[in-house]
C-alpha cells in the first residue's frame, strides 16, 4: 500500500544563489557609478557657470570703464546725451554672440528704456533717455590675444534721474548714469551701472573707477603720486546687478 506521507523537497538547496548575488552587486555597482558620473557633470557644469559668469561680469565692468575713459574726454555730456558723441570702442555689423547669434542693438536699447520707463513712470521728464554709447566683442577690449573670453558687451548713457531741467538729452548737473552689458558663454548675461560725476576740479589726475576715484584724492591730499594721468573725474559710484545664467 503506498505511503501517504506527504513527500518532503529539500529547499535547503542553495543552487543559483551565487548568480542573484552577483546580479545584485551589479545593480547596485552600476546605480553607484551613474550617480558618480551625474555629480561629476553638475559639478562640471557649476564650474563652468560660475567661470562664465565671472568673465562675463568683469567683461561688463571692463566696458563701463573703458566706456569711461572716453567720457572723461568730452568737454560737454550734452552731446552724450543726444547721441550725437559716442565711444571709439564700437563695431560694424553684425554683432555676434558667442553661441553666432546677431545682436539687436535697437531691441536691446528698446527693452532697457522700457524697463526705466516701468521704474521711473513714462510722465518723468527727468528719466534716463538710454543713447547706445560703446558696443563691440569682449576681445576687442584690449590687445589681440590678451583677452581668450567670447563675448559681447554694450554700453549706453542717461541722465542723472536727479536733475530737474525736465530736459533728459541736458547735462545740467555733470552727472552721468551708464549702463553696461556683457554676454557671455554658456548664456550668461550681466549687468553694471554707474553714476559718474564730474566736478569742476583743475587738477590733471583723473578719477578710477569706484573706490579708486577716492583713494586717488586722499592721495593728492598728501601730496603723493598719483597712478592715473587725465581730466577730472573724481566720483563714480558703482551699482551691481546680475543677470543669472540661462
Amino acid at each position: 500500500m503506498p505511503s501517504m506521507t506527504p513527500r518532503m523537497h529539500a529547499w535547503s538547496s542553495e543552487r543559483g544563489a551565487s548568480l542573484v548575488i552577483a546580479l545584485l552587486a551589479v545593480m547596485m555597482l552600476t546605480a553607484l557609478g551613474a550617480a558618480l558620473v551625474l555629480t561629476t557633470t553638475t559639478e562640471t557644469m557649476l564650474t563652468y557657470n560660475f567661470q562664465t559668469g565671472q568673465q562675463t561680469l568683469y567683461a561688463a565692468d571692463a566696458g563701463l570703464e573703458r566706456s569711461v575713459q572716453d567720457l572723461i574726454r568730452e568737454p560737454n555730456w550734452s552731446g552724450v546725451l543726444a547721441g550725437t558723441r559716442t565711444s571709439g570702442f564700437a563695431d560694424d555689423p553684425p554683432h555676434l554672440l558667442p553661441d553666432g547669434t546677431s545682436v539687436d542693438l535697437a531691441a536691446l536699447t528698446t527693452a532697457l528704456q522700457s524697463d526705466t520707463d516701468m521704474f521711473y513712470g513714462v510722465a518723468n521728464l527727468n528719466r534716463p533717455v538710454w543713447q547706445l554709447y560703446a558696443h563691440g566683442p569682449m576681445s576687442s577690449l584690449l590687445p589681440a590675444g590678451q583677452i581668450l573670453a567670447q563675448g559681447y558687451v554694450v554700453v549706453w548713457v542717461g541722465d542723472d534721474p536727479g536733475e530737474s531741467d525736465g530736459n533728459p538729452a541736458l547735462d545740467g548737473n555733470g552727472t552721468l548714469l551708464v549702463h553696461a552689458e556683457a554676454f557671455g558663454e554658456g548664456g550668461s548675461h550681466k549687468v553694471v551701472e554707474a553714476s559718474a560725476v564730474r566736478t569742476a576740479t583743475t587738477s590733471l589726475e583723473s578719477g578710477y573707477v569706484a573706490q579708486r576715484g577716492q583713494d586717488e584724492q586722499n592721495r593728492r591730499a598728501r601730496k603723493e603720486a598719483v597712478q592715473t594721468p587725465g581730466a577730472d573725474l573724481t566720483e563714480l559710484v558703482m551699482s551691481l546687478k546680475t543677470g543669472g545664467i540661462s
